[in-house]
């Protein structure tokens, strides 16, 4: 993971898509639902949520951190992807807050 979004950081896309996508069957198969979900969110921030393998895993990983109660994460993969026009957070809804808006990472 650390390699993929040093690629991503360095300019090497293609590269960074590659490594994200060999380490998630392996988060997958152990069980790792949580690093899944930060895996996603790492490709959504370093590779941009428009790439389309990453468009197609954001609902996956907003699905695991709705579920673990994550919800600052959801907040901002929601503002990673662009969909500030779901509900809340509260009484665990998902949110329209934005992380550039708060100026403080989750």
């Amino acid at each position: 993971n650390v390699r993929a979004g040093i690629a991503a950081l360095q300019g090497r896309p293609a590269e960074a898509m590659a490594l994200y996508r060999s380490a998630l069957p392996g988060y997958r198969d152990a069980g790792c639902r949580f690093d899944v979900a930060l895996t996603i969110l790492d490709m959504a921030a370093l590779l941009g949520p428009d790439e389309p393998g990453v468009r197609a895993l954001i609902p996956e990983g907003r699905e695991i951190l709705v579920g673990l109660g994550a919800h600052p994460l959801v907040e901002r993969l929601d503002a990673l992807a662009g969909e500030r026009d779901r509900p809340s957070m509260a009484d665990g809804q998902p949110s329209r807050a934005s992380v550039a808006s708060s100026g403080s990472p989750s």
